[in-house]
């Protein structure tokens, strides 16, 4: 039994949060990951989001400053350097989408599912991936406004940093431009129950 998927589900469960950043990732392992993450499924297979793929540093470093969590300013602000990565993914409700189906769940299992699919496409390319859902929305969504137009609704359920550690620390040590300031605990895999019927 080939357990490839297995291998790289171990990858992708930790948070990356240093970067070398200034390395470009080629631009047909952008496409695969794309190609890759935007082929799951979604609910009838309608159009509830869209993705905005970023290279482009000077918007990484914008779109940084709003991954926050408000109610905890102190303590996350500047601090989620995993959307610091080479190629930064987020999601957004598609401006097209019709009824509720752009909400709850239909929206955060679409999206769920896409972003696994691109951490484990990065993973198998070699990068390493950190998820992010401290976001400032109203700041990040202004911010992409700016460069891809208005977005009607309101939430951006995901951010995903993909690309090429900083070889000079472990994974959870925080990191810009190669300057260490500080670390986020890391937890072992839950003990996720299992009920197997046979």
């Amino acid at each position: 039994m080939n357990k490839k998927i297995l291998s790289l589900a171990g990858i992708v469960s930790h948070c990356q949060r240093n970067w070398n950043e200034w390395e470009k990732i080629p631009e047909e392992h952008v496409n695969y990951i794309i190609e890759t993450c935007t082929a799951m499924p979604t609910k009838q297979q309608k159009e509830v989001y869209s993705l905005v793929a970023i290279t482009d540093r000077k918007i990484i470093m914008e779109l940084f400053e709003t991954a926050y969590e408000e109610k905890d300013y102190a303590r996350t602000f500047k601090r989620n350097t995993q959307v610091l990565a080479n190629l930064l993914l987020v999601w957004i409700p598609s401006n097209s989408a019709k009824g509720t189906d752009t909400y709850g769940e239909s929206l955060g299992i679409a999206v769920g599912m896409s972003a696994a699919a691109a951490a484990l496409a990065g993973a198998e390319l070699g990068y390493r991936t950190g998820y992010c859902r401290c976001i400032n929305e109203e700041k990040s969504k202004k911010i992409l406004e700016s460069y891809i137009g208005k977005i009607e609704k309101k939430e951006i359920p995901l951010m995903l940093g993909i690309g090429i550690p900083d070889e000079k620390f472990a994974y959870n040590i925080m990191a810009i431009n190669g300057a260490r300031f500080g670390h986020k605990i890391s937890y072992d895999k839950p003990n996720r129950k299992v009920y197997r019927l046979a």
